[in-house]
């Protein structure tokens, strides 16, 4: 849907960090974590109405764009 009701984040102190969201069931919707050279690295992931995951993608994105 789009929508999430929690989301959790961790920070290390190498300057790396990680972010998961979870849908109002509690179930992972999507997961951040920065990569090397400031690559955005996520994940999301869709159910359908019976809660089984229907779709499940990874994609990288730079952050810093000229």
């Amino acid at each position: 849907t789009g929508r999430y009701s929690q989301t959790s984040y961790r920070y290390s102190d190498q300057g790396m960090w990680n972010k998961t969201y979870y849908d109002e069931l509690g179930r992972e919707i999507r997961k951040e974590r920065k990569g090397f050279n400031d690559v955005l690295i996520f994940s999301t992931t869709q159910y359908n109405t019976q809660g089984l995951i229907i779709n499940r993608r990874n994609h990288a994105m730079p952050q810093n764009r000229p």
